[in-house]
């Protein structure tokens, strides 16, 4: 077989993104699969998974996205209907691009759960996931950025299917402060209430979203910069 196809998609203003061979390969990159770990932190609520991308895919991914697309600050409305946000951000819709992220997860966690070292909650809920939202959104908070406290709302993407889950992958972290993702649980007690996690260069979070989602905010950049990559599980609405 041939080399595979670079997925290449546009942005609102008409450029081309592409992303860069070295993620565009992560679907063959087996090696790497004994490197990423999984961590249970809110039993069916959060979990991560550390080292889902490496620091040279980090880099690669934000050289592409700084050369391809153009960045958008969104505007600081404060209003009771929303929460308070002042980011830079781009978006492309690629499903090749989604597809390409959800089946190297996919291995991963079968891979990973045949080692035992994936807690039950996390296979039973990820296998019966059907995609990646190809909605691909790409973030950059610089000092004094933020996204104030919010929930992440459940989205149709067509043909029955739905997203669950919020999927941020942290693409930097060298000089980073301030910026962790700050979760907010009113069902547990003492310190476990307000969970805060710090970006980790190459770490995917993933949350449940829509009416189980938990309150949380984007705090502020102190210093440095956070660039992260989202996207979202989809699921079959009907199983």
């Amino acid at each position: 077989m041939g080399p595979k196809k670079q997925t290449q998609q546009s942005g609102k203003s008409g450029q081309k993104f592409q992303f860069p061979p070295s993620v565009a390969g992560l679907d063959s990159a087996k090696a790497n699969l004994y490197k990423p770990q999984f961590e249970s932190v809110v039993p069916g609520q959060i979990f991560t998974v550390s080292k889902f991308l490496t620091a040279d895919q980090c880099r690669d991914l934000i050289a592409a996205i700084t050369q391809g697309l153009p960045l958008e600050t969104t505007p600081l409305v404060k209003s009771k209907f929303y929460a308070a946000r002042v980011n830079d951000r781009a978006s492309i819709s690629d499903v090749q691009g989604a597809d390409l992220f959800y089946q190297y997860f996919r291995q991963l966690l079968e891979f990973q759960s045949q080692q035992e070292m994936v807690d039950g909650w996390i296979v039973d809920e990820m296998t019966r996931s059907e995609a990646f939202n190809p909605n691909l959104r790409f973030y950059r908070y610089t000092k004094g950025q933020y996204f104030g406290k919010h929930y992440d709302e459940s989205v149709g993407c067509g043909q029955g299917r739905a997203t669950k889950w919020t999927v941020l992958i942290y693409l930097s972290d060298q000089g980073l402060k301030g910026g962790e993702t700050i979760f907010y649980n009113d069902a547990a007690k003492g310190p476990d209430k307000q969970i805060a996690t710090r970006p980790v260069q190459g770490m995917a979070l993933f949350h449940k979203h829509g009416d189980d989602c938990l309150l949380h905010e984007a705090a502020a950049v102190a210093a440095g910069e956070k660039w992260v990559f989202r996207t979202d599980v989809v699921y079959d609405i009907y199983k």
